[in-house]
């Protein structure tokens, strides 16, 4: 053979040789990527588990005590007497009022994280299963008001008037019951 083809096919040898290192080292790096980015959706899929909280909401039927209630959302009967008990220790269950609202609280694989009754407009009993049972307190509800504002020319209807002065629709049927 001469010496040109064999210098020929020594450089197309070192050239494939260099060629599949990068190609090696390119194919780990995204490997690493590819591991990185499955650790962090892992992550994720924990903080959801974890964190995030599906509220189903009722209302409190007449004649029907709470732990019937808290069974219709799927407790069953020793998880609903146990956060009944616990729900006596923290508000007088005999003040429940028909009509209010009580909502569970479940992660997005069906956990129970959480059950709420709403006392009235400032507070709510807050129940959450505990290492033993459920534990349960009175929580005040935040509100805010703020006093603000609006004027506008009222010339065809009120809830034209209202939209046209950047306010919603809530404020129009408010403004209605006071002129009504």
């Amino acid at each position: 053979m001469s010496r040109g083809f064999l210098l020929v096919v020594g450089v197309v040898v070192a050239a494939g040789i260099v060629l599949s290192g990068h190609v090696i080292r390119q194919r780990r790096a995204v490997e690493q990527d590819f591991q990185f980015q499955v650790a962090q959706a892992r992550a994720e899929a924990e903080r959801i588990r974890a964190q995030i909280v599906l509220p189903t909401t009722n209302r409190l039927p007449a004649g029907e005590n709470f732990a019937a209630a808290l069974q219709k959302f799927g407790l069953n009967s020793e998880q609903a007497g146990e956060a009944t008990a616990a729900a006596g220790r923290a508000f007088n269950l005999r003040q429940l009022r028909a009509g209010n609202t009580l909502i569970v609280g479940r992660s997005v694989v069906g956990e129970l994280r959480e059950i709420n009754y709403k006392i009235d407009p400032d507070r709510m009993l807050h129940i959450v299963p505990a290492t033993e049972g459920f534990s349960a307190q009175v929580e005040e509800i935040p509100s805010h008001l703020e006093v603000s504002t609006v004027s506008g020319r009222l010339d065809d209807s009120l809830f034209n008037a209202v939209e046209d002065a950047g306010e919603s629709a809530e404020v129009a049927m408010r403004l209605a019951q006071i002129f009504g």
